[in-house]
């Protein structure tokens, strides 16, 4: 068995390369969605980053803490011929336990149509967010419905969350852009203006940066609808993932379509309305912020969760998506 030397973050409340399984576990113990793995080596540690969609080059191994209460050779020898005596030993307090998500009010990946905050503000514009996102559909064109999640770049803290329901008659690809479209909505709706975005979809990703065409008729109005929303911002970077590395997207977009046929939410999110859903998030951000003491778990407007897509009739491959439990 190789022994774990590195230790790589994807996402956790810092996102890095660490030397200790201690230190590693400091950012993604409790950490809603963490992805971590350790590694014999530290080149298979950054390519795992790579392949998370964050710049690995970039990330510096962070150093192993210092051994405590460590000394030197002289400082050893010295206590050996002076050892001062012991003090009583008193009953150690127990540390109070970390509230998971950096906050009082832990939410699970299933948490419907809700945000967190770690830093209840509103977003600086110089603030950096990463927002991850999918789509999907129950048969192709079928039920469907998408997801998206935002995260501070720099402290890896959850900021977003939302998901909806498209309807009956979407395809994979529809969900998809539709994921990437309320994912941007809502950015700027918490007062962003550079964004890095993930997703599990080549065809989309290719699209909205300009590389691929749309030759698809129903596709044209999502990518306008997403080409003009990029523009709004003063930095946008996209880039594809793995599948593995999108799950707490992927298990949002799945909950909207669940939600709304158990009953649970019987909202339709569609381009028409998405002005609306932004500006509720807005709303919504802006009462949270009145109560930045404590982060909050705010209720957002829309439908549920959908499941995951993939590319589409585009005279590209269409690998199916299985939907995962």
């Amino acid at each position: 068995m190789v022994k774990k030397s590195v230790y790589a973050v994807a996402a956790g409340r810092k996102p890095g390369l660490y030397q200790s399984w201690d230190e590693c576990r400091r950012q993604v113990e409790g950490f809603p969605g963490n992805r971590f793995k350790g590694f014999g080596s530290e080149p298979e540690a950054r390519r795992y980053l790579q392949n998370a969609g964050l710049d690995a080059a970039a990330l510096h191994l962070e150093p192993a803490p210092a051994a405590a209460g460590s000394v030197g050779a002289s400082g050893a020898a010295a206590g050996k011929s002076a050892a001062a005596p012991k003090a009583p030993q008193q009953r150690k307090r127990r540390a109070p336990r970390a509230a998971k998500a950096g906050g009082a009010h832990p939410v699970p990946v299933s948490a419907p149509l809700a945000f967190v905050s770690h830093t209840p503000q509103l977003s600086p514009n110089d603030r950096l967010l990463r927002m991850e996102f999918d789509g999907g559909s129950k048969g192709n064109p079928g039920p469907s419905g998408f997801g998206a999640v935002l995260y501070d770049e720099a402290t890896g803290a959850e900021v977003w969350r939302l998901c909806h329901y498209m309807g009956d008659r979407h395809t994979n690809n529809q969900a998809e852009y539709a994921g990437l479209i309320a994912g941007l909505h809502a950015a700027l709706a918490l007062g962003c203006t550079r964004v890095t975005v993930l997703g599990d979809s080549t065809l989309i990703i290719r699209q909205v940066l300009g590389e691929w065409q749309v030759k698809h008729e129903g596709l044209r109005p999502y990518h306008a609808a997403a080409t003009a929303l990029r523009r709004r911002f003063a930095h946008f970077q996209a880039r594809q993932v793995r599948r593995e590395f999108n799950q707490v997207a992927d298990a949002l977009s799945n909950q909207a379509i669940d939600e709304f046929r158990s009953g649970a939410n019987r909202q339709l999110w569609t381009l028409d309305t998405a002005e609306q859903h932004a500006a509720a998030t807005g709303l919504a951000a802006a009462e949270a912020q009145t109560h930045s003491q404590q982060p909050q778990v705010a209720q957002a407007v829309g439908g549920g969760d959908a499941g995951s897509s993939d590319a589409e009739a585009e005279g590209r491959p269409k690998t199916k998506r299985v939907r995962r439990r």
